[in-house]
């Protein structure tokens, strides 16, 4: 079974709570834990940012140059998609950034020009399967907010549950139980 936090929430107060110590107090008092899975957390370091200028990369005929300001911080990088202009509003990935284990964004040169974060399509992020180009938010989107905040009901940490230690226990079949529980 699996329990999200953000339901949790809504049924009782956990403010100030790791999902680790959630998990660990039921193990230790409930039932069973077997892990905590967290889910878009990597929305935490992408936050919107308008471009400022976009330009052709002088070494390639397909990628562009970005200045992107994420709300006073102005950013330079490295984009391959083409349908973005300046003055869209987009999701930037900053340096740090962890899409996967393997796959974090960090400072780079790209064909000879430093790129110090990346643009995300919808398909990146997770939205959809959308990979034609950068997502662009609407022109009234504030700058450098993170996706966590615009997508909240997306990022959450889910505590999976051991079915056989609550087959006996029918009042934690579900996220009401565990709100009294907890």
């Amino acid at each position: 079974m699996k329990l999200s936090l953000t339901m949790l929430g809504r049924l009782v107060d956990i403010d100030g709570l790791a999902s680790d110590d959630i998990a660990n107090r039921l193990t230790m008092s409930t039932a069973e834990t077997e892990g905590v899975e967290e889910l878009n957390a990597h929305f935490r370091t992408i936050v919107t940012a308008k471009l400022l200028d976009v330009q052709k990369h002088p070494d390639s005929d397909h990628l562009t140059l970005v200045k992107a300001d994420a709300g006073g911080t102005v950013y330079s990088v490295v984009c391959g998609a083409t349908n973005h202009k300046t003055g869209d509003i987009v999701p930037l990935a900053l340096e740090g950034t962890a899409f996967s284990k393997d796959f974090v964004i960090k400072k780079t040169k790209i064909r000879g020009v430093e790129s110090t974060g990346m643009l995300c399509s919808a398909r990146e992020l997770g939205l959809s399967e959308d990979h034609s180009g950068i997502l662009i938010f609407p022109a009234d989107t504030p700058l450098g907010v993170p996706l966590s905040t615009i997508f909240a009901d997306s990022v959450d940490s889910v505590i999976e549950i051991d079915n056989k230690s609550i087959t006996h226990r029918p009042d934690l079949w579900g996220h009401m139980g565990f709100a009294r529980e907890i």
